[in-house]
């Protein structure tokens, strides 16, 4: 590959990290360094070392006879423009999410035993309860566990009712797991951070993210990603 184009591939890949907001404008720091060390670019780590060693050679090495001293290999640089692209259209969230149509759901007055036992049939852990359009709650299994422990209890009695789980609906009030909202509009790696980091954050598992029109839980509820939707892809 020509020198020149080379370097205004880097520069232009670059630029287009800088423009992703202040995460990459450390100024102490190189923005393909910190894009390598990613959960986005980590997959082009060792490409991107190299890239950067290439890069550093064709601006601070002096020309022979009007030259470069080396010139990139088309397949070092086919892979800079893999990566270009990849960050010029990264990957949507809500490609990955289950979206509302599709989510089995529940309501407050709707009885319990029911929708446990359609859990239990679908391998469901986990239900949202709405009201309207909106999500009030999620009705889980550690809520029925919860329920139990509390009231010491061990069978859940037939009639009863998902709003008789009380607070313990809450999504604040699930005692060893947590749950997150992101904009429809987020991206992917957005949504695999959460994942990646979420116990070091908050010493509970993230069971869910909740999708909505700019991330606000009192909005529509518009999806749903689980670990399960991203991690390993």
């Amino acid at each position: 590959m020509d020198p020149e184009v080379f370097l205004d591939l880097y520069n232009n890949l670059e630029t287009k990290l800088k423009g992703r907001g202040s995460y990459y404008n450390d100024r102490y720091e190189s923005p393909i360094i910190r894009f390598s060390n990613s959960s986005e670019g980590k997959e082009y780590r060792e490409e991107l070392s190299t890239i950067r060693d290439i890069r550093n050679l064709l601006v601070h090495s002096p020309l022979v006879n009007g030259k470069y001293p080396v010139e990139p290999s088309d397949e070092i640089g086919a892979v800079l423009e893999e990566i270009l692209e990849k960050v010029e259209q990264p990957k949507k969230a809500m490609n990955y999410a289950t979206w509302a149509d599709k989510i089995q759901k529940t309501r407050l007055d709707e009885e319990a035993y029911p929708v446990m036992r359609m859990m239990e049939l679908r391998g469901f852990s986990h239900v949202p309860v709405v009201e309207g359009e909106k999500m009030i709650g999620v009705f889980s299994k550690s809520t029925v566990f919860s329920f139990h422990i509390r009231n010491n209890m061990t069978t859940i009695q037939k009639g009863m009712r998902i709003k008789e789980f009380g607070n313990l609906l809450d999504i604040e009030n699930h005692s060893n797991e947590y749950f997150e909202f992101a904009p429809k509009d987020a991206l992917y790696t957005d949504i695999l951070e959460l994942f990646n980091t979420n116990y070091k954050k908050r010493q509970k598992r993230l069971a869910i993210v909740f999708l909505t029109e700019t991330g606000n839980s009192q909005e529509k509820l518009l999806g749903l990603i689980t670990p399960w939707d991203v991690l390993g892809k």
